[in-house]
């Protein structure tokens, strides 16, 4: 099955989105790095109290429609159009100052809006204008309507038609907006929108001055990365978290639920200690209840975050120690640990404790747009993720490109191009590109398909401690490690350095 912000799943095993999974950052405990530890074991039961966060504090937007060209690489298409969604701010912005594009990725463009504040607090500083653009297919950016999703209309859902919207959008504002003619353009983007912001400046550096990839895993694909190292991670993230936390979790795959279910009676103890909505009856049950409690782990280290947030779903902060306090919360019993499990996992899909049970079924998240993704995910999005269930706490299950194709093609009809990637971006060979900054957070399992080492003056790596999945992008908190404010200061000086220069070559053409 290929899921999505494994954007994010398991690319995501998705994620395959992602995420887009997108959407995030590490939980960091104290200044020295370690975690904060769960004072209440039983925070699940209660976790509404620790989830009031205040509202987004993201400005008012102006929601804007584009009509945007269908088909970029089809002259026989042409001038079939769609209308394309964008979202503008320009309260900040002063004349002869720089437009902030957001490169929209796997969902819907709102959800990233209030998800991410750098570039508000930027344009304060800097008087920018700001355009948050919806990606193809996601959101309310639907070029067939209720029928997007069908084949072959969604065969047009691609990256790369997406940077065409992208440069084409900007074009149309630059010549319809007097103010932002000459504006220089410095692209944001997180996960797989961080991956479209290096790839926009990489392939239109006539658009683009410059861009801010924050956790973009643009060398998570076949040949270019180790496909287990992602769910190492995660585990890594879950033994920081408390010890003996990440054995639990893997004993509970590879010993407990599989002897529990090889018994006459084990599909039901296992339903009913774990409150399932539906019982599970046989085998296939039992992959889809791996399924679900992984993808929640997988999605916990991914939105770690140091406080409260509701990007995907409603989580405390520090969703990794509290899913570690609630695993660790039993008596050793079998029954004891199967509630404890799926409490653990649980955590991601109900800290709010409104629902009376769990539902295998249940979506990552509304904010993200699984049958896009899943579509590209089969196309062109191959992240080879696998995992071992020995340096991982997972259960064996290596990446199978041949299983994987056979499931794209029963499902789309296509079969997937693990290289065209790669190949029309140049891979780990990206030395001729420019003014990209790669941020990834160590506690952050994209960082296994991440640009970690700085390629030149201009392409510059910044490896974040005590971060996870693109924390950087978010809006400034109190609970921030002090290794991302450094970051973000890191990034503006670079990013001030690019609208300078950019502002001394205009003035050297005026003369």
């Amino acid at each position: 099955r290929v899921h999505g912000d494994f954007t994010l799943s398991l690319m995501h095993r998705a994620l395959v989105a992602t995420l887009a999974a997108v959407v995030m950052a590490l939980l960091v405990g104290a200044a020295d790095g370690r975690r904060a530890s769960l004072r209440d074991p039983h925070a699940f039961r209660r976790a509404s109290d620790g989830l009031s966060s205040s509202p987004s504090p993201s400005p008012p937007y102006a929601t804007k429609w584009f009509t945007q060209t269908l088909d970029h690489f089809n002259m026989f298409t042409q001038p079939q159009t769609y209308q394309q969604r964008y979202l503008v701010n320009d309260q900040y912005f002063v004349a002869g100052g720089p437009l902030f594009f957001y490169t929209g990725n796997e969902g819907d463009i709102v959800a990233f809006y209030e998800n991410t504040g750098l570039p508000f607090e930027w344009a304060q500083k800097m008087g920018a204008y700001i355009v948050f653009a919806e990606h193809r297919f996601y959101g309310e950016s639907l070029p067939f309507g209720n029928n997007s999703f069908n084949t072959p209309q969604v065969a047009l859902c691609s990256a790369e038609q997406a940077l065409a919207d992208y440069a084409a959008l900007i074009t149309s504002l630059k010549a319809t907006i007097p103010e932002l003619a000459d504006a220089p353009v410095i692209a944001f983007g997180g996960s797989y929108g961080g991956m479209l912001a290096a790839w926009f400046r990489m392939k239109y550096p006539n658009i683009v001055l410059g861009s801010l990839a924050a956790s973009a895993p643009i060398l998570e694909f076949v040949g270019l990365c180790n496909g287990e190292e992602f769910s190492e991670i995660v585990t890594a993230d879950f033994a920081q978290a408390a010890a003996g936390c990440s054995s639990f979790i893997q004993a509970m795959y590879n010993k407990v639920l599989p002897s529990v279910a090889a018994t006459p009676n084990g599909f039901e103890l296992i339903s009913e200690a774990m409150s399932l909505c539906t019982p599970i009856t046989n085998s296939s049950g039992l992959d889809e209840l791996f399924e679900w409690s992984q993808t929640a782990f997988l999605y916990m280290a991914m939105t770690d975050y140091p406080y409260p947030a509701d990007f995907l779903q409603p989580l405390p902060a520090n969703p990794v120690n509290a899913s570690c306090a609630l695993a660790l919360a039993n008596n050793g019993s079998v029954e004891s640990q199967l509630v404890a499990f799926a409490q653990a996992a649980g955590l991601f899909y109900n800290a709010t404790g409104s629902e009376a049970c769990f539902d295998l079924s249940q979506s990552i998240s509304a904010n993200l747009g699984m049958a896009a993704w899943n579509y590209q995910a089969c196309s062109e999005m191959v992240f080879p993720i696998g995992q071992n269930g020995q340096s991982d706490m997972f259960w064996p299950a290596p990446f199978d490109l041949k299983a994987y194709s056979a499931g794209c093609e029963a499902e789309f009809g296509v079969a997937p191009r693990a290289d065209w990637i790669p190949q029309l971006y140049g891979g780990n060979a990206i030395a001729t590109a420019s003014n990209i900054i790669f941020s990834n957070g160590v506690l952050d399992p994209w960082i296994s398909g991440g640009v970690t080492t700085s390629i030149s003056e201009s392409l510059v790596a910044i490896v974040i401690e005590h971060a996870a999945h693109h924390l950087d992008l978010r809006w400034s908190d109190p609970a921030d490690p002090q290794s991302v404010v450094a970051a973000r200061a890191q990034e503006l000086t670079i990013v001030q350095g690019w609208l300078d220069e950019f502002a001394s070559e205009r003035r050297r053409d005026d003369l």
